[in-house]
Parts: C-alpha cells; structure tokens; sequence
C-alpha cells in the first residue's frame, strides 16, 4: 500500500506514541524536527527517518502530511515556520482551532487520550476526533485515521474544543484527586493501593452509567458533620480545602439535577 510521504514536528509522548504505530503499519516517515535534539535523533532513529533541527530542514523536504505533534501553544507559531513543507498540514490538539494552521489544505486529528512515557497505546481503542479545511486534506487525514485504527468522528472545531473541556474533567481533573487520595493515603500510614479497587470501581461504574446517578458519599448525602471532619482534617492542605470545597458543592448540584435525596 502507498502511504502518503510524511513527516512529524515533535518529539514528546504523542509522536512518540504515533510513530510507535505507524513503524506497526508499515508506514514510513521521511523525516522528524525536533528542537530537542537528543530525543528527536533517537525517535527518527528508531523508525528509519532522516533528523532536522528546526533551522536544517532541506529546502527540498516537503511531504504530502506534515504532523504537528508540538503543545498547543506552539502550533500557530509551528504552523508558520513548517506549512511550506506540506501539502497538508494537520496538528493533533483538541483546543486549537483549524484556521490556527494558516492554510488552505489543513487537518486536525485530535486522539481523545493521555499519552505518558512509559504507556502502550491500544490505537484501535482511541477515539479520533477529525476535522479536514479541503477534499485534499480530508484525503489525507482519513488515510493516517484507518491507519491508527481508532473510531473516527467529525468534530469542527468548536465543538471539539467542547470535548477537549470534557477530557479535561475525566483525565486530569480526575488523575490530580487520585494524586491527593494517594498521598492523603500515605498520610494515614497505609498503602495507596488500598484504594486501587475503589478507582477501579468508581470508574466502571461511571463508564456503564450515567455517572450523575451513580454518586455516593457525604456531599451526596448532605452529611455536614463528616464534611466538616473532613476539612479540618485537610487545614494543613490549603489547596485540597479549596478542591474538597467545590467538589462538595458540584456533587450537591448534580445530585439536585438527578432527584437523589
């Protein structure tokens, strides 16, 4: 099968992650810039890619999909440094807009997933938000998303960055408690994995349903008394009062939504 020539800007958890399934496809890549010289030399390395610093790029390095797997606060900045080696250019974030690429063939492919260093990624199991500015990028896009092999959905723009709100809640809001859980945990002399069934639980349950009625505990109740134990527990943790605060406040109002009692 013939692939669409390709190169990746970034050399982080994601385009780690994306050229870890793309070697699996078969799919290769022409070259990687990285300003991060070490870890970029060593990804194109592993995946048979020629390495660019961002100030070395041949002239003649343009390919059909340029991947801009950068923070979001770089892609526009990326954009203009890296269009003009591409037919298309795609960047693979959920809260930047499209029009951010700055050009007529432009694509966003944002996985709805968290990438860390020492994760595998099941790609089929990704969901993949798209969204394409032309029939030629569309093309392209469509082509790298069966490749990756997650469930693909259109999205535009506004609503994707909808969904990037909604992953904050379920990936990072919920990872930082877990943190707090664990260390308060420590605190408590006992092992953090006590409470490893608990996690596993409370997600399964959320997964299968709607998790608005799936909410237990104090706020829920209205047990002011173990509330407060619980603040003055935390008086030497200001930011946890301030988070345990409004949580308390945000299950109350969701369990005044669904009718509990």
């Amino acid at each position: 099968m013939n692939h669409p020539t390709t190169a990746i800007v970034g050399s982080g958890n994601l385009a780690r992650a994306l050229v870890e399934r793309l070697k699996e496809a078969e799919w290769p890549i022409q070259w990687i810039c990285s300003r991060n010289r070490d870890s970029g030399s060593r990804l194109a390395k592993s995946c048979g890619a020629a390495f660019y610093a961002p100030d070395q790029i041949p002239a003649d390095a343009g390919v059909t999909l340029l991947l801009l797997c950068v923070p979001d606060d770089q892609i526009g900045s990326c954009a203009s440094l890296f269009r003009g080696y591409a037919e298309t250019l795609v960047h693979m974030a959920g809260s930047v807009d499209i029009s951010e690429l700055g050009t007529e063939h432009a694509a966003v492919l944002w996985p709805v997933m968290t990438f860390t260093r020492n994760s595998t990624v099941d790609w089929s199991h990704v969901p993949l938000l798209w969204e394409a500015a032309s029939e030629k990028s569309k093309v392209g896009i469509l082509a790298l998303a069966d490749t990756l092999g997650g469930e693909k959905t259109k999205v535009n723009s506004e609503n994707r960055h909808r969904m990037h709100l909604a992953a904050v809640f379920a990936n990072n809001f919920t990872n930082a408690c877990i943190a707090a859980a664990q260390e308060l945990a420590k605190q408590a002399k006992c092992s953090p994995d006590l409470l490893d069934t608990l996690i596993l639980q409370t997600f399964m349950n959320a997964i299968t349903g709607p998790a608005l009625l799936q909410q237990t505990g104090p706020a829920r109740r209205g047990d002011k008394g173990t509330i407060a134990s619980h603040l003055a527990m935390l008086q030497h943790h200001p930011s946890m009062i301030e988070a345990y605060r409004a949580l308390s406040a945000l299950i109350e109002n969701q369990s005044k939504k669904s009718g509990k009692k």
